[in-house]
């Protein structure tokens, strides 16, 4: 890309990771678990995404690992809110939080043409962007 720094791999990865350091556990594993304790042990924070069946057969709720460490701040995301006919799907950035809230229609360079659906009319139309 042009008037992007070079480095040695996709620099929009490295702008939102640079200095982070992580590890890829099989959560499945009784050994990933004890891995898993210890960290959580340390840390500060834990954020969860994995969708809520999936959580709790692997004891990751908050009264699991609040256990190992009192202190520590639980951050809960879920792709798809907590209750509804989606609630226990996994969602993940595109699928969730960008198409469906809509954010997804607002990435359009300026001057792009959008589409609208009419719901009456059942016809689609193209608009101008306005954010």
């Amino acid at each position: 890309m042009r008037g992007v720094p070079s480095t040695c791999g996709a620099y929009p990865w490295h702008l939102a990771n640079r200095n982070k350091r992580g590890m890829t556990l099989d959560l499945k594993s009784p050994s990933a678990q004890q891995v898993l304790q210890e960290l959580v042990t340390w840390a500060d924070v834990l954020i969860v995404n994995t969708a809520h069946p999936a959580r709790k057969r692997l004891k990751l709720e908050y009264d699991d690992v609040v256990l190992w460490n009192p202190r520590l701040i639980y951050a809960d995301l879920t792709g798809f809110g907590e209750n509804g006919p989606d609630a226990d799907l996994p969602g993940f950035d595109i699928t969730s939080y960008w198409a469906r809230s809509g954010l997804l229609s607002m990435t359009r360079d300026a001057g792009a043409l959008r589409l609208i659906h009419l719901d009456a009319a059942r016809v689609w139309r193209r608009a101008p962007f306005s954010p």
